[in-house]
């Protein structure tokens, strides 16, 4: 039996033929990390909330809800937030064995139903499968030889964070130094008693003048329209000019007639230096499972099409890619894994003086590896250290049994 299979040489031919096109494949596709990915059942929900809002007040309003509506979710352990100022975060910690993909999806269910009984002032959720201290994969320095940090951090905010967010596998983007704008609106009380105006109704009127609402759709022969209604403040002087009330003889009390309003900024709550200049630098975590090499090489896309956009004076500087390192630690072992194939080889041929025996031996490693390659691919398994050093291992086992 064994005899007859031994001599169907063009059937195994094609097998390994077949093991090798696919293993290849497979090499090349196989993401690269410099240590195994472990999930440790870990849900972060984010929270950027604008206005510099206090902790206390960011507990009751965003923290709590979201505490009470994602406290039903599946298999739940336990639940850790962290209220601070313009930032609310909420980790969920859950049983061994759970399917962290269906979790993601329930949580952000549940979040969309109380949606809309969240603050206005909080910005994009950010839902992710990672830990709070994980080290950033990227950091990048923002500087600029014409502008403050404070106008850097403003192009930060509108023009680069959103756009690095978006990048599949990126977990969370925080971004340091430079103040962020507020506008503060300090209300004459004298004013206030002389118009027969409470704060209440200032306060209402800012908030009911300041939305961007969907106010319905027209739909043609081939095409759909959506009208916005859009109210939204473009600038200080609209502020200002803002109507709260009509007085008693028919006139429109304007905001600027009962209040000073001014463009300032929050306090500083960090600083931010490169090569002892002020700058934003922003920092760029990733998923748990999420592959280092691929979004870093994604980034470093985006940022250059940034680069190609921003005015001449904006510098972006890469300060820390963890890309750069695993390539370097990778290639080092995948060196050293042929230089002890090839030696291995020479020892063989040494001790059986016969090449043929060699090659038979030698080639049963390239074979060997990509089949375990296919394996790892199929299995949602990294190329990293351990691995790497697992298949140099195999490879001395292989050589010696053989």
């Amino acid at each position: 039996m064994i005899e007859k299979i031994l001599t169907r040489q063009v059937t195994f031919l094609m097998l390994f033929i077949g093991i090798l096109i696919v293993g290849v494949i497979c090499f090349i596709k196989l993401p690269i990390e410099l240590m195994p990915n472990t999930s440790f059942g870990e849900i972060s929900i984010i929270f950027q909330v604008r206005g510099g809002i206090p902790p206390d007040k960011l507990e009751n309003f965003v923290t709590k809800p979201v505490e009470t509506a994602v406290g039903t979710v599946s298999n739940l352990k336990d639940i850790i937030s962290i209220s601070e100022e313009g930032k609310s975060t909420i980790v969920l910690k859950f049983v061994a064995g759970t399917d962290m993909d269906v979790a993601t999806m329930e949580v952000r269910e549940k979040l969309s139903q109380i949606k809309n009984k969240l603050p206005r002032e909080v910005e994009k959720t950010i839902v992710a499968q990672y830990e709070q201290e994980d080290i950033p994969i990227l950091i990048v320095g923002i500087s600029s030889n014409k502008k403050t940090p404070e106008e850097i951090r403003e192009i930060v905010n509108d023009k680069i964070k959103e756009r690095l967010s978006r990048i599949q596998g990126v977990a969370n983007v925080n971004v340091f130094g430079g103040r962020e704008r507020k506008i503060i609106v300090e209300v004459w009380p004298d004013k206030l008693m002389a118009y027969s105006l409470s704060m209440a109704k200032v306060t209402n009127s800012l908030n009911l003048g300041n939305v961007s609402l969907l106010s319905g759709d027209i739909e043609g022969n081939e095409s759909k329209y959506t009208i916005k209604a859009t109210g939204r403040f473009e600038n200080i002087e609209e502020i200002k000019n803002m109507g709260i009330a009509v007085s008693k003889v028919g006139s429109i009390i304007r905001l600027k007639d009962i209040a000073e309003i001014k463009d300032s900024h929050l306090e500083a709550v960090s600083i931010s230096r490169l090569n002892t200049n002020n700058n934003v630098t922003i920092y760029i975590q990733k998923e748990t499972l999420a592959s280092t090499v691929k979004i870093c090489k994604s980034l470093s896309m985006e940022l250059e099409k940034i680069k190609g956009e921003v005015t001449s004076d904006i510098i972006i500087d890469i300060i820390k890619n963890d890309a750069v390192f695993i390539k370097k630690a990778i290639d080092s072992m995948k060196g050293s894994l042929v230089i002890g194939a090839l030696l291995a080889a020479g020892i063989l041929l040494l001790f059986l003086k016969n090449v043929k025996l060699t090659l038979i031996n030698f080639f049963t490693i390239p074979i060997s590896v990509l089949l375990a390659i296919i394996f790892l691919y199929f299995k949602k398994i990294t190329l990293n250290v351990m691995t790497l050093g697992g298949l140099a291992l195999g490879v001395g086992m292989l050589l010696d049994n053989s």
